[in-house]
């Protein structure tokens, strides 16, 4: 009889996911034994023979990722933003619940209360700027009557550090929402092992002033109306940004949450 209980549990995992997956016991046990269970979904392409078997494994982790935010927050019924330490530990479980094969940019839309009302993926690949569709996240913002938004993506490697095209996307993401006296309150990183907050770091850009110059003859109503054109309000945004020098950082992660509530 073995008396390794760490084995014996990897056994009792395999067979779990072996009976949902239609994957080999042995081979999970073999896989797990070597690089453990956290790369289980990673690695999916050598353990899956076929794409019902991926989507199985991937919904696996899909349940494990909301159980586990659902079992944090069964006191409040709800997710709260209200600190970087808690935008971290959120979006850590929230790209946990992925493959970590490609970038993903991914936002969460929060109330006056910093309240997460919704979160979505809105990229996939290179997190460029000239790829993160802002208009739309602003249309999304408006749709859910949003106070606030915080931003996040994951690096493939194990560094969180963020990049000039990091903080560019940060600066186009808060001048967009600002103009909609929508505050863009933190952008977070997570990396393979570390994470991390831009507001923690100082790294938070303000708006300029030459945005709301750039549109002062351009319309931009409420979703719905047939004047409002992301494309145009991306193409204006960008034109903008080919003039600005790099913005200053702001003192605290509390001085974005000063604007009154929306009536």
């Amino acid at each position: 009889m073995r008396n390794n209980q760490y084995l014996l549990d990897v056994e009792k995992v395999s067979a779990l996911v072996s009976q949902y997956t239609g994957i080999p016991s042995n081979k999970l046990v073999s896989f797990i034994k070597e690089h453990g269970t956290g790369n289980l979904l990673d690695y999916s392409s050598i353990l899956c023979s076929d794409p019902e078997q991926h989507g199985r494994l991937c919904a696996l982790f899909d349940f494990k990722s909301t159980y586990e935010s659902l079992k944090s927050s069964e006191q409040d019924k709800k997710y709260i933003l209200n600190s970087s330490g808690l935008a971290l530990s959120y979006f850590d479980n929230f790209f946990k619940s992925m493959p970590n094969d490609r970038e993903r940019v991914a936002v969460a839309f929060v109330d006056s209360s910093f309240t997460v009302l919704s979160t979505k993926v809105i990229s996939e690949g290179s997190p460029s700027a000239s790829l993160v569709p802002v208009g739309n996240i602003v249309k999304d913002a408006l749709l859910f009557n949003a106070r606030g938004v915080f931003l996040a993506h994951n690096h493939l490697s194990s560094l969180a550090k963020p990049s000039n095209s990091d903080i560019l996307i940060t600066e186009r993401f808060m001048a967009a929402l600002n103009l909609h006296d929508v505050a863009l309150h933190d952008h977070i990183i997570i990396g393979s092992g570390c994470s991390c907050s831009l507001d923690d770091l100082g790294l938070m850009p303000l708006p300029k002033p030459e945005y709301s110059m750039l549109i002062s003859d351009f319309y931009l109503s409420r979703p719905g109306s047939r004047n409002f054109s992301s494309d145009i309000y991306e193409q204006k945004i960008a034109h903008g940004r080919s003039s600005q020098s790099p913005l200053p950082p702001v003192s605290s992660f509390a001085e974005h949450r000063k604007s009154p509530d929306r009536s």
